[in-house]
Formats: C-alpha cells, sequence, structure tokens
C-alpha cells in the first residue's frame, strides 16, 4: 500500500494546525472563535505555541513517515481534549453559556486522538535507537513537572501561571498540560529516539512561540506572578537549547542522521 496518502494526510494536518496557531498568535476573530470564551492575548499565545507544538510534530512525522511515533501525540489530544470536553460538558450542566459545539468539537479532536494513538502503536519504529541518556531523563522531567502543574492547574490554582486566568480557562490549560504530560510519559516509557524527536521538535515550536512575549512580560508582571515566570522562562530556554542542540547539531542524533 502506497503511504502518500497517510504522508499528504499528516503533512495537510500538520500544515492546518500551524495556520490556526497564526490565526491565535495574530488574534484573528475567526480563530480565537474557536476557544470558548473571550481571552487575553497571553493566553491566545499559550493555544497558539501548544497548537504549533502539534503542527511541527506532524510535519516531522509526515517527513521521517515514522508512524509509530504518532502515538504519543495521539495520547496527548486524547487525554487532553477530552478532559476539555469533559469540562464544558460539567460547565454547561451547571448553568454556564457554553454552546454545544464547543465540547462536541473537542470530544472529535478526543476521538481522533485514540485513532491516532491505536493506529501509530500498530506500526513499527523506522528509527529503532534508544534516546541518549540526558533527553530521556529530560523527559521524565518534564512529563512530571507537566502532572504537577496540570493538576494545580485543573485546582484553579492562582498564581501557577505567569500571568492571571479566567478560572475555567485554568482548567481547560490544565488538561492540555495532563494530556502532554502523559505524552512525554509515554515517549519516555518506549525510550525510543523517533518519539523523543517529535516530542522535541514539539516543544521547540512551543518555546519559539512563548520566549518572546515571556522575556517582555517580565517588565509588566505581577509580583505575585514574578516566581512562576521565572520558571516557566527557564523551562523554555532549557527545553529550547535541548532541543536545538539534538536535531540540529550532535552528529549522532540530528534529524537527518539515522
Amino acid at each position: 500500500m502506497s503511504q502518500m496518502p497517510i504522508r499528504l494526510s499528516f503533512l495537510v494536518f500538520g500544515l492546518l494546525v500551524l495556520a490556526l496557531s497564526a490565526g491565535f498568535i495574530g488574534g484573528a476573530p475567526v480563530v480565537t472563535q474557536l476557544w470558548p470564551w473571550p481571552d487575553g492575548r497571553l493566553s491566545y499565545l499559550f493555544v497558539a505555541s501548544i497548537l504549533a507544538a502539534f503542527g511541527v510534530g506532524s510535519l516531522l512525522i509526515a517527513w521521517t513517515r515514522d508512524w509509530r511515533s504518532a502515538a504519543g501525540g495521539g495520547v496527548a489530544l486524547l487525554f487532553g481534549f477530552g478532559g476539555m470536553a469533559a469540562t464544558l460538558v460539567s460547565l454547561r450542566l451547571h448553568g454556564a453559556p457554553v454552546p454545544i459545539g464547543y465540547p462536541l468539537g473537542y470530544a472529535l479532536v478526543a476521538v481522533q486522538g485514540a485513532t491516532l494513538w491505536y493506529w501509530g502503536a500498530t506500526h513499527r519504529h523506522a528509527d529503532t535507537r534508544k534516546m541518549p541518556a540526558l533527553v530521556r531523563l529530560s523527559t521524565w522531567v518534564f512529563a512530571i513537572t507537566l502532572l504537577l502543574v496540570g493538576i494545580a492547574l485543573t485546582l484553579q490554582a492562582p498564581t501557577i501561571f505567569p500571568w492571571p486566568l479566567n478560572a475555567n480557562s485554568s482548567i481547560l490549560y490544565g488538561w492540555l498540560f495532563l494530556g502532554l504530560a502523559l505524552n512525554y510519559g509515554y515517549v519516555s516509557l518506549g525510550n525510543r529516539w523517533s518519539d523523543a524527536k517529535v516530542s522535541l521538535i514539539g516543544f521547540l515550536a512551543y518555546d519559539l512561540v512563548l520566549i518572546v512575549p515571556f522575556l517582555q512580560h517580565f517588565s509588566r508582571a505581577r509580583p505575585e506572578h514574578l516566581t512562576s515566570l521565572t520558571i516557566y522562562t527557564a523551562v523554555l530556554i532549557y527545553s529550547g537549547a535541548l532541543a536545538v542542540y539534538y536535531l540540529f547539531f550532535d552528529r549522532h542524533w540530528r534529524l537527518w542522521t539515522r
């Protein structure tokens, strides 16, 4: 069977998601309306960074044709968007004016994630090398950090993010973090470089969307948010440096080395 239709699917999906990311970065109303309620610029940038991570990861999979490495993204979509859909249903049941299209749309993304997870897991890794030790250790740290932050966000901890959050947005962001935590845990357990490449390049895209706005935010952040802003920025710098080194400079691991 030709792999071209599959490759095109990942290519189109990646480009579409990157276009949505650009829309959130630019604050295009036709795109920001995909979020259930109006929100602030930094919050839209956060959504854009998540979309950029998924989009770039999909493009990398289209390039490498290592279909097994799509499974981790499926895990993130299933639990992240599934949790978001469940939250919106709960808000509707408690009388919040959330149009039904939002939980239905997010649930469809979760179903797509489950399908991607199952489908990806049926394939063998094209690149069977294990991760570099530092990458695997870092991936575990990312997974644990995302898990803890995700739990705090779903519990609406007030200063866990570098800016004040809409209470309901905090819960949705928490689910996104929990989905990503499970993705990183899944990748760490699998211990395959092909999976790590997708996670690293996704994290790099996430970093690139947020790093400049976060650095600019130091002059405007409230005192109670400075600690989280400092920690968050340090994580962005570390994860970005890790990704750049292994994906583009290390001759044993860079993207075009097999």
